[in-house]
């Protein structure tokens, strides 16, 4: 085996830990997988949309548009339909471990397999291929809405309030024990505030902030350097510096988790920089300071701040993608 397969096998399984050891990133992996098939039901909801209006009928035929499309339409149908094959294959192999995450994938299989039944009259040659899909689906979907269920039912027995106070002191144990002790403690603060704005907490804690303040105190508490000292003022270029030194997985874990449109990243300014900074070479002070003056970052962060500041840029990315109730 040659030096480079070893190395490429080394981060595979550096990989694999980290998806046992950071249950979010399986979550988002399914999410995107979810996101991945909605090329075909935006050309579906274009045909629809078109069919009905006459006048929009004769422009179309006139103009070709409607051949066109109806072309695109078979072309992304017999792509989705092998994807999604796959795809469900996956999602059926993979146990999704936050009540988000499930509640997101329940209404996306919900409306991929309405969108696909609306193209069986019109695919007679895909129609058996197309049943199996749906049918696929379908008992997806009930499984998906069942677990749903009995996770609202949890969360009204068990109490909102309490279940995002057990993450929170779960997730903050798991750092002081050394859980994340693998990571530089901007990247073990931001895995925490991570995991919990995808869970329980994150649930709670857009209708009651009651335990933020807490919050921010405890990673105050927890923030400390690899020799034990705790960190508190620090210029923002001495936060980002221990990123540029992580492991390539963990970089890499980091760009997949932080991973959104560049006009949309403008709005999280905290978090695009650590996206900059993690691509850097070490000793590269000079180009630190450089993306530090492009972006709206204070130049220097107290510990307690800085959490806050990360929370908050977690919550706004969420949301946008559909998976925080706010």
């Amino acid at each position: 085996m040659s030096i480079h397969e070893r190395e490429y096998n080394a981060e595979e399984q550096e990989i694999r830990r980290l998806v046992q050891s950071i249950p979010i990133l399986q979550d988002k992996m399914i999410v995107d997988l979810v996101n991945g098939i909605q090329v075909t039901q935006d050309h579906i909801r274009v045909s629809q949309d078109r069919i009905t209006g006459l006048g929009s009928r004769i422009v179309d035929a006139v103009t070709g548009k409607s051949a066109l499309r109806q072309q695109r339409i078979d072309q992304n149908l017999n792509e989705g339909l092998r994807s999604t094959m796959i795809w469900l294959e996956n999602l059926q192999a993979s146990q999704i471990q936050t009540d988000r995450a499930l509640a997101y994938v329940t209404e996306k299989l919900s409306e991929t397999r309405q969108g696909i039944m609306k193209l069986v009259d019109k695919h007679v040659a895909l129609k058996n291929e197309v049943r199996q899909l749906t049918e696929q689906m379908h008992g997806l979907e009930e499984q998906f809405t069942q677990q749903s269920e009995q996770i609202r039912n949890q969360l009204t027995s068990i109490d909102m309030r309490q279940s995002a106070l057990i993450q929170m002191n779960q997730e903050f144990d798991k750092w002081a024990g050394g859980g994340y002790a693998s990571f530089s403690p901007l990247l073990q603060m931001f895995l925490v505030l991570e995991a919990l704005s995808w869970g329980p907490f994150g649930v709670y804690d857009a209708v009651n902030p009651e335990f933020r303040e807490q919050l921010n105190y405890k990673c105050a508490v927890l923030l400390k350097d690899v020799r034990g000292i705790p960190m508190r003022n620090l210029p923002t270029d001495k936060w980002m510096l221990s990123l540029v030194k992580e492991r390539a997985a963990h970089k890499e874990m980091l760009r997949f988790l932080l991973q959104d449109d560049a006009e949309l990243l403008a709005s999280l300014p905290l978090q695009s920089t650590m996206l900059k900074v993690v691509d850097l070479e070490e000793h590269s002070a000079e180009s630190m300071r450089s993306i530090l003056t492009q972006v709206n970052v204070p130049l220097v962060f107290e510990s307690k701040r800085l959490s806050q500041r990360l929370l908050m840029e977690s919550r706004i990315r969420l949301h946008r993608r559909g998976l925080h109730a706010s």
